[in-house]
């Protein structure tokens, strides 16, 4: 019964995690707005941004010189991850596709994925320039803690408007 209990839970951490990413890669596109939701959007990417800083400088132990030649590298790094995912349209219907259709956009999502390790590697290159490869070793998990921060506390919100609605 624990076990079902427990694969329960994963299945929705993991289920949480996807929409909060499938939320960050949309976020650009949202971006493109008018008016006072533009304003709120790039208020909220801002502080989300800040957060990130905060929390991977924090887990790397980033030191202020470390910090200021880090940065800019894995924020240039960010950019063209973003420029290279643009390249596969996420909106494209796959249900209407013929085969033809199907295995071509399966093709760009292979070349979008392998594109994005070539860029990973170019960039660790770069940032192993600027702080040990013991603090770059630790990037991944960083990254990858401040998401599962962000799920976390993006859930709790869900819960607690939930609560707020019912009260």
């Amino acid at each position: 019964m624990k076990h079902t209990y427990t694969f329960k839970v994963q299945v929705l951490k993991h289920s949480i995690m996807k929409t909060f990413l499938m939320c960050l890669f949309f976020l650009p596109f949202a971006v493109q707005a008018q008016g006072p939701f533009q304003d709120r959007l790039d208020k909220m990417e801002g502080k989300l941004e800040a957060q990130r800083a905060a929390y991977i400088t924090n887990e790397l132990e980033l030191t202020s010189q470390e910090s200021q030649s880090f940065w800019p590298i894995y924020n240039e790094w960010k950019a063209e991850e973003m420029k290279n995912r643009r390249k596969v349209d996420p909106e494209t219907n796959t249900k209407g596709m013929t085969e033809a259709e199907a295995d071509r956009f399966i093709q760009q999502m292979f070349e979008m994925q392998d594109k994005e390790a070539e860029i990973r590697k170019t960039y660790f290159k770069k940032l192993r320039a600027v702080i040990p490869p013991q603090k770059l070793a630790r990037l991944p998990a960083a990254e990858r803690g401040f998401r599962e921060q962000i799920v976390r506390q993006t859930a709790s919100r869900i819960k607690q408007m939930r609560e707020n609605r019912r009260n």
